[in-house]
């Protein structure tokens, strides 16, 4: 199970471990796991109000940004 804590952080549980730390930058807005379970995307909120979109695996815990524009210009169909 993964989830944003209210300090805006992202952890990772399961019941074999212990709460696991997956990026501690504390401006993680959103998540969504991926249909097999081996990633999860989540967008992060600087202090300019810009969003970013990351991706990161359970794995090697290695986040990379995938897109670093403000999704306010983004048009929706």
């Amino acid at each position: 199970m993964d989830f944003i804590g209210p300090d805006r952080i992202l952890y990772t549980w399961a019941k074999s471990s212990s709460l696991t730390t997956l990026q501690a930058t504390g401006d993680v807005t959103d998540l969504k796991i991926s249909l097999d379970g081996s990633l999860v995307t989540y967008t992060r909120l600087d202090g300019n109000e810009h969003y970013s979109l990351w991706i990161i695996s359970f794995e090697d815990s290695n986040a990379q940004v995938m897109t670093n524009n403000d999704f306010v210009n983004f048009k929706i169909n």
